[in-house]
């Protein structure tokens, strides 16, 4: 990222490596398929069955059908403009 931080995703969890030490962003949100980072710096997951995740600063928000108009809670890919 523009700070110097690898990212790293798997199934479970999403976790940060700066060079000297690794550091878990997240691991609780259920089966991860995707993530991506905007210019901003702030951070979308994409989940399996729990929709998009987007994370900015110290606010989590959670779009899901039934409360963003997602077509589907299973979230593939994300692409950012």
């Amino acid at each position: 990222d523009v700070n110097g931080k690898m990212w790293f995703v798997l199934e479970h969890g999403i976790f940060s490596f700066n060079g000297n030490y690794w550091e878990t962003f997240i691991d609780s949100i259920g089966t991860i398929s995707c993530f991506a980072i905007d210019s901003k710096g702030d951070k979308w997951i994409g989940t399996e069955y729990s929709g998009v995740y987007h994370v900015s600063d110290d606010t989590i928000i959670n779009y899901k059908m039934t409360n963003s108009g997602l077509p589907h809670n299973d979230i593939q890919a994300l692409v950012l403009h």
